[in-house]
């Protein structure tokens, strides 16, 4: 739920009074950087993929460039009946699967979602039946080191706190880790064993009601954008922008995700002129992870990328682009696709005999990356 006008007018005197649910982790503190304390910062290390994650569950343009060691699954599951959605995240380290991430898709306006969905309760139920079968999934040997993360925002948020109360195994065991944004509040008990944290916005106009419902024993606020708007302080995107900012001081995954996001900008709240560190080596231009089965293949798309003024080739770690370039067996063909969070986004073959037409080939890959990337930052309000 990204605006809560006719909410926030009910909610406003309450909001105006000063009343909270969560801890104010940024206001004080020690060994502040561009203003943010230690313990926000940490804070921020520990939620800013999970609030990627939280915004990407929408679909939408405003859509976050993820890690590359994050991959979405696909197909996606979108918009069912009483308009429940949800996208799975695998996160790996190398090759083997560390985390799978269910991000709860939150409100969108409509009576499905806000009738059905929230007020009757209908997600949470089927939000435990998508948990429970991915825990099933989860018991074979080969998930042995996989753990199993839940997160949303707004009812998204809810509908993980929800699951939450509620063992995924048939045995009674079986517990998500639990991180949301803004999220609708609970009545429920909420036990003390589930790691539950809850980051919110201060001026979100659903403190009103968090008021009333029951507190994760991790609940903490931040003040991104001061001033009194509920409904923009609603807003998953500014929080989770927020977040990887602050992470990026001390985390240099965050600082990578500041480089492929580069529409990102300084907290409204941060008066301190000091950026992030993102990694020097990184050119003018997005990073993209080239990839090519022929030196010479790879050596000329790395030649045109660093000449680019979208792209930049990057080699270090895994980012959120990746181009494939392959030569084809016995003909003279070059096959390539471009990849997005793990999902492939187009795909070409080419044929390229003469080593003149390579050039022109892979300038023609490279070009329709560069308006690919570019169309990607210029959807309709981002």
């Amino acid at each position: 739920m990204r605006a809560g006008a006719l909410a926030s007018a009910l909610c406003a005197a309450a909001l105006l009074g000063g009343c909270t649910t969560s801890t104010a982790i940024d206001r004080g503190g020690a060994n502040p950087v561009a203003g943010w304390n230690a313990g926000t910062r940490a804070l921020a290390a520990n939620s800013w993929l999970y609030a990627q994650l939280a915004i990407n569950a929408y679909e939408d343009h405003e859509a976050f460039i993820l890690p590359g060691d994050v991959v979405q699954r696909t197909p996606t599951l979108g918009n069912d009946d009483i308009g429940y959605a949800y996208v799975i995240f695998d996160r790996f380290d190398g090759d083997e699967l560390v985390e799978t991430i269910i991000a709860y898709r939150g409100t969108e306006p409509g009576f499905d979602d806000f009738v059905l969905g929230s007020v009757l309760g209908g997600h949470h139920d089927r939000g435990l039946a998508t948990a429970m079968a991915v825990y099933e999934q989860m018991q074979a040997p080969q998930y042995a080191q996989t753990s199993l993360s839940l997160t949303g925002h707004s009812l998204g948020g809810g509908v993980a706190m929800e699951v939450s109360e509620q063992p995924l195994g048939e045995d009674g065991e079986g517990r998500a880790r639990i991180v949301a944004f803004n999220s609708a509040p609970r009545f429920g008990a909420l036990d003390s064993e589930t790691d539950r944290l809850s980051i919110v916005e201060r001026g979100d106009w659903l403190g009103f009601l968090r008021q009333f419902g029951n507190r994760p024993s991790e609940a903490y606020s931040l003040d991104c954008q001061p001033g009194f708007s509920p409904g923009r302080d609603h807003s998953m995107r500014d929080l989770a922008e927020c977040l990887t900012w602050i992470a990026a001081y001390d985390d240099p995954e965050a600082g990578l995700s500041l480089a492929q996001n580069p529409l990102i900008g300084r907290p409204v709240s941060q008066t301190s002129p000091e950026r992030p560190r993102v990694p020097a080596e990184i050119g003018d231009g997005v990073p993209i992870n080239p990839h090519s089965n022929d030196e010479d293949i790879a050596y000329r798309l790395r030649q045109r990328l660093t000449a680019s003024p979208v792209l930049f080739p990057w080699y270090r770690s895994r980012v959120g682009w990746r181009v494939h370039v392959d030569r084809l067996e016995g003909d003279g063909r070059l096959s390539a696709y471009w990849v997005l969070n793990g999902v492939e986004q187009s795909r070409i073959v080419l044929t390229c005999e003469e080593p003149s037409s390579i050039e022109s080939c892979i300038d023609l890959i490279v070009s329709g990356g560069e308006a690919m990337v570019v169309d990607f930052y210029s959807r309709p309000e981002r």
